[in-house]
């Protein structure tokens, strides 16, 4: 049988496609087919999407050789393909599917096309988004933004209301914006008409108020000058009388109503109107004197000096800005000499306007001379702002020495003497006239919180022989850990770094500290068995390690954990602490300085209860003790916690009881404490301590509290009212009676009130409406950009004919873009990136050939196998049987051995050679024979090269040249002139309303003769006595109150009042408006009132004690 060649396995070569250019929403199409495997077949598919902003997405079908996904996003998707073959090897290709920007949005407006100056009106933006969504719409009418409202996802449209104030034409500006930057905009035109002032508001009028007026708009057109730009309007030629109402709107909504305004203006052009309705329901709007509405706020410009620095040399930013937007130009001067300016060139002055412009400088100035730096600001108009500063050059501060002077130091713990662990750290420098306030020092370490600055103190020296101040900066700082640890302080000025010093804090090991308590005094009434009971577990390691107890000579270990141990009585004893650096930290024979007595009692020496003025005395005892020897001492002191206290008595007493060897001690003494702040302080707590350590061997023990009497209010008895009067105001008043409007005002201006007006009889001039002057014209222009539009507009509009058509040539600006391969040089960044291919990829044709190979196989078949078996057969036969009574036959079974033949379906297995065609693709043939089957593709064998390239935005202008073709017509500037001239005076309403019918004449002024009623108030009297008429005339009642007044104190104990002072008391009382004597008993006074019906009541103390 032959023998067969296994090749080795070779990797599926993966094709995700070209790169590919679309447009943003765009279904991009990604196709794999190209992928092949040239020993084999690929089996899986991998699809993997990364987005320009890094999410990782899928298509439609990752695991398929074509699919799709949706381009939702700007920028560079990279999209990579990899491809299983049968035996699990794998490759992976990459490409690239850069998305531009897509389908921009669409807008339209809708709205009326004629409408009335002074009504409102609304105008709708309909509007499509289109491969972005939507960001923001911007309104703008007569060419000046008025809004900008931002766009949800989903909203079909936006609406703006808007009064014009003008008549004649106008324009209304829908933009949208969508997050792409592309937008699209409409525009809507319309005319507005006068308000219709000659038709009259009834049938009883000839004409309305609106026709008769010509109101105007007073107030500055122009306003400049600091902010806020505020100015005030007034409304003018419109009589009170006969207008109801002024409302006053700008180009953006209604700001103010009454025939004045003040407006704050913002930088920028504005309109201003006022619509006025006049009492007969007409309306008209009020203008300026020449019929325009157009207000201009031009703020000066503004000037700030920031980042000013003065050491070695005087420099900052100046900044100017210019709420208007015509900053033209800024020019900064040291001393009054130029130091720079913006332009740089003098005759660009005024080209580049701008709203903000940063301009750097910087000058070398003489150290410690006093000079002047100043910034001035000029806007287009002339408007100039100078700002400026004082400053005193100086030179650059500098390091005169630098170092710790302490170390090493002890590692840091909380337990410890301060002065152990703080490093001192000492920098010197040299101001050289620079301010101290300014200077600072910072620290700097490799690794952060390991060196901790604890406090940081500076004070001012002068070096002599001409050496000048220096600041002296210490600063303390602390390590957790020993070791040695490097550090930078750097010299700062006004938070720039000037020079630094690196050294090297020494942190060393600390020694353990030792922390003794007595938790028992050693009192057995055994001579030899006395001893004390000491523990040392308040004892520590400040660098942190564990502890080891060691007690010798005469001390014993009692406790598990070693740190409690007795002292016998006769023997010396010796604790030892020995940490895991091997420091050690021994104590032998006196402990008797942490030795410290229970308090045994404390009783007060007086009898309660106490006034809280007084003080109370207390008798203090400790507990009896023994020490092993008479001649151990222990010096007690005691002191007061929550309360301040005053020792009067405190003295060691000794005893030595019979039969005994050893001296009984106690601590008696006595102290005084105010007894008010016993109440206050009720966990008041007294101390008696050992005074070697003050601090840690402590006991202490609650005053007991006493009882401590308490003001409490004092009560009055017996009180009466007697002498009871009424303070009362009398109104006076003087009426007189007058026929003419001369004597009618003089007595008002002297203080009279109008009271009461009758009419006597009634004169009215009739006036005739005369026309003085003819209409007046002037010729309206609208231009079109094709001849085709004018006409279609002339069509339409038939007041309008066509006219002649004019040659424009205008200088516009252009937004161009570029994209650079680096970032650099003129215009803005856009903020936007591609990859720009700039090798192609390289391809390679790959040929298929075949060759043919014999293949030994291996095959089944079945067939028929003969087989024999031996099988148990049952047979029956004829047996005689005889007996006694004779023969007889009968059947009997029996079993034989019989061999059978069968048959057996069975599979044989078998090899056979065959002749198999292989086909592979490959650049050339791998063996000789191997022939090409005519069948080629290309295969891309290196992937192209791309580069980051960066969008520029460039401002440019170009000359534009085109023709204008106009369309003409008549618009009224001015309405026929009339006037009414005065033709007969009549008596009496019905004559007039008969004369007034005629529409050409009217009721100019009506004469009334009137009598007038006035009044005037003469002054208020004011009356005490003992009656009054009326209750509103009564302006207070006073009375006499006398009585018995008793001052009293709380006992808390019992609930008992304690009478301190008993006294009579006389007072006079005032209450407004009429009040009875119940009143001034029941009077709320800081005592209680009590009387005999109620004196035995508790809060009258129950009576006299």
């Amino acid at each position: 049988m032959p023998t067969g060649v296994v090749a080795a396995n070779e990797p599926p070569l993966s094709d995700a496609g070209l790169d590919q250019s679309v447009q943003r929403g765009s279904s991009v199409l990604l196709d794999g087919t190209g992928s092949r495997d040239p020993d084999g077949r690929i089996v899986e598919y991998d699809w993997t999407i990364i987005t320009p902003n890094g999410q990782e997405i899928t298509p439609v079908n990752e695991s398929t050789a074509r699919t799709t996904f949706d381009a939702t996003h700007r920028g560079r998707y990279e999209v990579s393909l990899t491809v299983v073959d049968e035996d699990g090897a794998s490759r992976t290709d990459t490409m690239y599917v850069t998305v531009e920007r897509g389908r921009a949005p669409t807008v339209q407006i809708s709205g009326p096309e004629t409408s009335t100056a002074g009504t409102e009106a609304t105008y709708t933006a309909s509007f499509d988004r289109g491969a972005a969504p939507l960001d923001r719409i911007v309104w703008r009418v007569d060419g000046v933004p008025v809004g900008t409202d931002s766009l949800t996802t989903g909203q079909p449209t936006a609406s703006l209301s808007h009064t014009f104030g003008s008549t004649g034409s106008h324009s209304i500006v829908a933009t949208v914006y969508d997050t792409d930057r592309l937008n699209d905009s409409s525009t809507h035109r319309l005319t507005t008409r006068a308000i219709s002032a000659n038709e009259p508001a009834d049938s009883t009028q000839s004409a309305s108020l609106a026709s008769r007026h010509s109101p105007t708009v007073t107030g500055p057109r122009l306003v400049t000058g600091e902010r806020p730009l505020a100015a005030t309007y007034q409304l003018t030629d419109a009589p009170s009388s006969s207008v109801r109402s002024v409302a006053w709107r700008t180009e953006r909504t209604a700001i103010a109503s009454g025939r004045t305004v003040s407006v704050e203006w913002t930088p920028g052009d504005h309109k201003l109107y006022a619509i006025v309705s006049y009492s007969d329901g007409s309306r008209d709007v009020a203008r300026f004197a020449d019929g325009e509405t157009s207000v201009v706020a031009d703020p000066e410009p503004a000037v700030a000096i920031r980042d000013l620095v003065t050491s070695g040399r005087v420099a900052g930013d100046a900044v100017a800005e210019d709420g208007y937007g015509n900053l033209q130009s800024v020019r900064v001067t040291l001393n009054g000499q130029r130091i720079t300016r913006w332009p740089r060139n003098v005759v660009d002055t005024g080209k580049r306007l701008s709203s903000e412009r940063h301009v750097s400088f910087s000058k070398k100035a003489e150290v410690g001379s006093e000079s002047t730096i100043s910034v001035t600001a000029t806007d287009e108009r002339g408007q100039t702002t100078t700002v400026s500063k004082e400053v005193t050059p100086t030179g650059v501060p500098e390091i005169v020495s630098s170092g710790f002077v302490n170390t090493p130091v002890d590692s840091y713990h909380e337990r410890i003497d301060p002065d152990r662990y703080l490093a001192k750290h000492v920098m010197r420098v040299r101001l050289n006239g620079a301010d101290p306030g300014m200077v600072s020092v910072q620290l700097e370490t490799k690794k952060k919180n390991l060196v901790t600055i604890v406090e940081t103190d500076r004070r001012l020296e002068y070096l002599g022989d001409g050496g000048g101040r220096v600041v002296v900066v210490t600063t303390r700082v602390k390590a957790d850990s020993p070791g040695e640890y490097p550090v930078k302080f750097r010299l700062k000025q006004d938070d720039q770094r000037i020079s630094w010093v690196d050294t090297v804090l020494h942190v060393e090991s600390s020694p353990p500290e030792l922390r003794l308590n007595v938790t028992y005094d050693g009192t057995f009434n055994q001579r030899n068995e006395w001893g004390m009971i000491i523990d040392a577990g308040s004892s520590f390691d400040p660098d942190g390690t564990e502890l080891r107890y060691i007690w010798t000579e005469g001390a014993e270990s009692i406790s598990p954990d070693n740190e409690t141990a007795k002292f016998r009585s006769h023997e010396n004893a010796t604790v030892t602490l020995r940490d895991d650096d091997s420091e050690t930290t021994s104590r032998s024979h006196s402990f008797h300085q942490f030795f410290s007595p229970q308090i045994e009692s404390i009783q007060s020496e007086s009898q309660e209860p106490y006034q809280p003025n007084e003080t109370v005395t207390l008798e203090v005892k400790t507990d009896d003790y023994q020490f092993t020897k008479n001649s151990y001492e222990a010096d007690i002191g005691i002191r007061a916690k929550g309360v301040d206290v005053e020792v009067k008595d405190w003295r060691r007493v000794r005893t030595r009881p019979p039969n005994t060897a050893s001296d009984v001690r106690q601590w008696v003494g006595t102290i005084e404490v105010p007894a008010h702040q016993l109440t206050e302080n009720p966990d008041a707590v007294l101390e008696v301590y050992n005074e070697e350590n003050p601090r840690r061997i402590k006991q202490r023990k609650h005053i007991p509290s006493v009882t401590v009497l308490t003001n409490a209010t004092s009560v009055r008895y017996n009180s009466n009212v007697s002498n009871i009067r009424y303070l009362t105001k009398h109104v006076q008043h003087r009426q007189q009676t007058v026929d003419t409007v001369r004597e009618k005002n003089q007595l008002i201006l002297r203080g009279y009130n109008l009271t009461d007006t009758e009419i006597t009889d009634t004169n009215q001039v009739i006036e005739e409406r005369v026309k003085v002057q003819d209409a007046q014209y002037r010729t309206e222009t609208e231009q079109f950009r094709t001849a085709n539009r004018r006409d279609v507009f002339v069509h339409e509009s038939s007041e309008w004919s066509a006219g002649g058509s004019t040659t424009f040539t205008e200088t516009v600006p252009v937004t161009e873009t570029e994209w650079r391969d680096e970032r650099g040089g003129s215009g803005e960044f856009t903020g936007d990136t591609r990859q720009k291919k700039i090798d192609g990829a390289d391809y390679k044709r790959w040929n298929q050939y075949e060759y043919e190979r014999e293949v030994t196989k291996t095959g089944t078949r079945e067939d028929w196998d003969y087989r024999t078996k031996v099988v148990e057969e049952t047979r029956t036969r004829m047996v005689t049987h005889c007996s006694f009574f004779g023969c007889y036959e009968y059947e009997k079974e029996y079993t034989v051995d019989v061999r059978e033949s069968y048959r057996v379906r069975v599979t044989e297995t078998y090899t056979y050679t065959t002749t198999e065609t292989e086909t592979y693709w490959s650049f050339r043939p791998r063996r000789a024979g191997h022939d090409f089957t005519g069948e080629s593709r290309l295969i891309k064998v290196d992937p192209a090269d791309y580069t980051t390239q960066y969008e520029y935005r460039i401002e440019t202008t170009r000359e534009e040249t085109y023709r204008l073709y106009e369309a003409t017509r008549e618009v009224q500037t001015a309405p026929p002139q009339y006037e009414w001239r005065h033709d007969q005076t009549v008596t009496g309403r019905i004559d007039s309303y008969r004369i007034t019918r005629d529409p050409d004449l009217r009721v100019a002024s009506t004469t009334v003769s009137k009598e007038w009623t006035l009044s005037k108030y003469q002054g208020l009297s004011k009356v005490i006595s003992d009656t009054y008429k009326e209750e509103e005339n009564v302006l207070e009642t006073r009375a006499t109150v006398e009585g018995v007044v008793v001052e009293r104190a709380f006992n808390p104990k019992n609930g008992t009042f304690v009478t301190t002072n008993v006294n009579r008391f006389t007072e006079t009382q005032t209450r407004d408006g009429v009040s009875t004597s119940d009143d001034f008993l029941s009077q709320t006074r800081p005592e209680v009132v009590c009387n005999v019906q109620n004196r035995g009541q508790p809060s009258c103390g129950g009576g006299y004690r």
